[in-house]
C-alpha cells in the first residue's frame, strides 16, 4: 500500500485541482507543498482515479442517458 502521510486529504485534493485547473508544473507543486516531485505525480494520479470512481462510475447509474 502507498499512503501519503505528509499531506492531508484536503491538501491532496487541492494539489490535484491546481494541477488540473492551472496546469501548474510538478516542480512548482512540489516546492509549494514541500514534497518530492514523484509524490506530486503519485498524489495527482491517485486522486484522479478516486475522483473518476466517485464522479463517473458511482453516478453512472443515477444519470439518465441522452438516448
Amino acid at each position: 500500500d502507498w499512503a501519503v502521510t505528509t499531506l492531508s486529504i484536503e491538501d491532496q485534493l487541492f494539489l490535484t485541482l491546481m494541477k488540473l485547473r492551472l496546469n501548474t508544473p510538478i516542480l512548482d507543486l512540489s516546492v509549494r507543498f514541500a514534497i518530492c516531485e514523484k509524490t506530486v505525480t503519485n498524489v495527482s494520479k491517485t486522486m484522479l482515479f478516486g475522483l473518476h470512481q466517485l464522479l463517473h462510475v458511482s453516478c453512472k447509474s443515477v444519470i439518465p442517458s441522452r438516448h
